[in-house]
């Protein structure tokens, strides 16, 4: 997010407390300013106004800075340091100065209207897309039709940050926009073309490309056991984007998130068929489930979880990652075993005629049935029918006799062991 705002903007005032000196974050800006090459002033504030000309601060910052390529004025680099407190508000018009004077205006009345977009979100009580951007050149009109990602859309209302309505945005003029209808990323340039010529020349080529965007490709359904398929809905870009940087870190050695699709609002028809498709789990942040989308994932057995709280959508995360790290296999457990004493042979079937030798035998326990010296697993399945002393029984315990028919068995012989089991499951990393 420091880095996409960092990118939008024509001049950045770097404010440093003069006890803290360099943190982790002004490094990572710093970083940024470097990479956008974007002009900057740092604003050195006193929290103590009668430290303000304390020397030894301001030349500790003026170092950290200096190695990270940021020299100051006064040390024959380019960098304007202003040193000053922000609570008694001393050095403001010095600021204000030296921002008039870096500060190269390149925006344009005249040049073809474009900016860029700074959110994407719905409206919490009219459900409408309202749309934040930024206005770099020329002026956003009501009317005004606006390419976006490759769609038109006609600029229906503008509103400033307030919420007041207006006519018209001007360069450096945050606004909101209502109408626009293209799907949109924090960061996409839009532009203003208002020749009908032009617009309907440009449908015409986008057709192709809008057909291909539009049709939804399932991914390859992926073989690793312990990678979750997300869908994210979110009621902003911004949210939207948190939430997918969060799933981002997340993502552990021993599993991983694949994000399968990413959307502001309602889902339509094909993305639930994709969702069905790779069986994935649904994260809503901040975005209040309607009936009707609450009642179409119960319909088709998805997954979903919603919450207006980032902890408890990271919490849930968390959940996901400890299901995912868990390590389970299934064991055998023995719960008892029959010796095959006689064999009854009838045209139906043959018996065994048993006799329990340790725990017991149920009838609604698995079975296999081992033969020979070597004691060879011949057969695994259910028992058929369980009898002690001519009566059917669902259990008969040690040292009691019982006739065992299996289902799809009977060569029983003199010997055999019949081996009652259940299948649990165990978390190998348990101790």
């Amino acid at each position: 997010m420091r880095q996409r705002g960092i990118s939008l903007t024509d001049i950045v005032v770097l404010v440093i407390d003069a006890s803290d000196g360099i943190m982790f974050q002004t490094e990572e800006i710093v970083d940024y300013l470097h990479k956008y090459q974007i002009p900057v002033i740092v604003f050195i504030n006193h929290k103590k106004p009668e430290q303000t000309d304390n020397e030894t601060n301001l030349n500790r910052i003026r170092t950290q800075l200096q190695e990270k390529g940021l020299t100051p004025l006064e040390w024959e680099g380019e960098t304007i340091f202003v040193s000053g407190s922000a609570k008694k508000k001393e050095s403001v018009n010095n600021l204000l100065e030296n921002i008039l004077l870096v500060t190269d205006c390149k925006s344009n009345l005249q040049h073809p209207t474009n900016g860029v977009i700074i959110d994407h979100y719905l409206h919490s009580k009219t459900g409408s897309v309202v749309t934040e951007l930024l206005v770099q050149d020329g002026k956003v009109n009501e009317k005004d039709t606006i390419f976006l990602n490759g769609k038109f859309s006609k600029v229906k209302m503008i509103y400033d940050l307030y919420g007041k309505k207006i006519e018209m945005a001007f360069p450096s003029d945050p606004v909101k926009i209502i109408g626009l209808t293209s799907s949109t990323e924090l960061g996409d340039r839009f532009l203003v073309i208002n020749d009908n010529d032009i617009v309907k020349s440009l449908e015409k080529e986008l057709i192709p490309y809008q057909e291909k965007k539009t049709k939804i490709t399932p991914p390859p359904v992926t073989k690793e056991k312990n990678n979750i398929n997300l869908v994210l809905l979110a009621d902003s870009q911004n949210r939207l984007e948190a939430l997918t940087e969060m799933i981002k870190k997340k993502t552990s050695s021993k599993g991983g998130f694949w994000i399968i699709h990413r959307a502001i609002g309602k889902l339509n028809d094909s993305t639930i068929d994709l969702i069905k498709f790779t069986h994935s789990l649904v994260l809503s942040f901040g975005l209040q489930l309607n009936q009707e989308q609450t009642k179409t994932f119960k319909e088709n057995n998805i997954s979903f979880f919603s919450s207006n709280i980032i902890h408890e959508i990271t919490a849930k995360i968390e959940e996901i990652i400890s299901t995912q790290q868990e390590e389970i296999e299934e064991i055998e457990e023995i719960v008892g075993t029959a010796l095959v004493k006689v064999v009854f042979e009838f045209s139906k079937g043959n018996i065994a005629g048993c006799q329990v030798i340790s725990g017991k035998i149920s009838r609604n326990k698995r079975v296999y049935v081992l033969q020979g010296k070597e004691e060879k697993k011949i057969f695994v399945g259910e028992i058929k029918s369980l009898e002690s002393n001519k009566v059917e029984k669902n259990e008969v315990s040690s040292n009691q006799e019982c006739g065992i028919v299996l289902k799809g068995f009977d060569k029983f012989q003199t010997g055999d062991k019949i081996v009652a089991f259940q299948l649990i499951k165990r978390n190998v990393n348990q101790t």
